[in-house]
């Protein structure tokens, strides 16, 4: 058996593809108005199945800014198949506009195609007939920022960490908002889920800034859990906007087994008998060999890190927000960083991170 140890520090962390028998081919999409977070439904033809290669949406235009700025575009967005006249474009935002800088609304007019590459990256087949459309992005929350409060991670962070506090920061564009308003959904778990509301004091706004966002902890039966994040936002004239986006949620270690069996030993065969005589007229012998050997191999993952009952983030000299928590997850800083975890009174841990990354796993490396 084989195992793998993940560790997750910040939360920030094939074989030959079949021949396309046919060049996939648009034929419109689901909606040509959409704000940021908006699954957009792609139909076609000859959509290939994901053991044969990746398909793309090929934009080719100009994109035409609410401030009246223009940009040439040629992007490329990956989308993913339904069936064979059927996929969804899941990343028009959460972290950006597609088109131009990334941070106003406006209007694409262009062409669009679908493209075909293996999953090696290289282009098996194009469209020969691009779309004609004018595609407008409508008012949106544009997030600018989901991730630990410690962190500062350049790109989107891919997946979280149960127990952590997170900072979401967001912006109203296309619209003056009045209040923004965030919900978190954990369709897996019961009674997690929560919703915050709050008035706007600008297009801006941040949630989790004193540690008071944390993500639920990771059921002690389950390996993760799928979280949906929405930031929405009512304007003045009583209009409502949200962007919405999924993200896995994790322990800080998992021990993964991937299910592959590998023989450990092969025997070489020995006689298991002496010479049996035999005679003219054949002779019958009955004989019977049992032989039985177990082999066991174990591991062992060994913390040295007092227990924690109580999550506590300090902001400023003095003020104090905390709860008690099932898992407690903490960050000190000094000239290094320290990361500690623990879960009831049965496992906890400790990372230190100081130019060099350190674990214990029973034994030395």
């Amino acid at each position: 058996m084989s195992f793998s140890l993940l560790v997750a520090l910040t939360g920030c962390a094939a074989g030959e593809p079949q021949e396309v028998s046919a060049s996939a081919h648009l034929l419109a999409l689901g909606t040509y108005n959409a704000s940021l977070g908006t699954p957009v439904d792609v139909f076609g033809t000859n959509f290939p199945a994901p053991s044969e290669g990746r398909i793309y949406l090929v934009f080719d235009g100009l994109f035409r800014a609410e401030d009246g700025t223009e940009t040439q575009v040629y992007e490329k967005f990956e989308i993913y198949r339904r069936d064979e006249g059927h996929a969804v474009w899941t990343t028009f935002g959460p972290y950006a506009v597609p088109f131009g800088t990334g941070d106003q609304i406006g209007t694409f007019e262009g062409r669009v195609a679908t493209e075909v590459q293996s999953r090696e990256g290289s282009v098996v087949s194009e469209d020969a007939e691009p779309l004609d459309i004018v595609f407008d992005v409508a008012p949106s929350i544009v997030v600018h920022e989901f991730q630990p409060i410690t962190a500062n991670c350049v790109d989107p962070i891919k997946r979280a960490i149960g127990g952590m506090p997170y900072r979401m920061h967001i912006e109203a564009v296309g619209f003056e908002p009045q209040t923004f308003t965030y919900y978190l959904q954990t369709p897996a778990m019961e009674d997690a889920g929560w919703s915050m509301r709050r008035l706007a004091t600008g297009r801006f706004d941040t949630l989790g800034q004193e540690g008071d966002f944390i993500l639920p902890d990771v059921p002690a039966n389950e390996p993760f859990y799928s979280a949906i994040l929405v930031a929405e936002g009512t304007s003045k004239t009583g209009e409502t906007f949200s962007n919405s986006f999924a993200i896995g949620v994790r322990r800080p270690l998992e021990v993964f087994y991937n299910g592959a069996v590998e023989p450990a030993e092969f025997y070489a065969p020995t006689p298991d008998s002496g010479c049996i005589p035999g005679s003219a007229n054949g002779r019958d012998y009955t004989w019977s060999n049992v032989r039985e050997e177990t082999e066991t191999r174990s591991y062992d993952v060994n913390w040295d890190q007092n227990w924690l009952s109580t999550h506590t983030v300090e902001s400023g000299s003095s003020r104090t927000v905390g709860a008690s928590v099932v898992n407690g997850i903490g960050f000190s800083t000094t000239n290094s960083v320290d990361f500690s975890w623990g879960t009831q009174s049965e496992v906890n841990g400790q990372l230190g991170i100081d130019w060099l990354v350190k674990a214990g796993i029973g034994g030395r490396r």
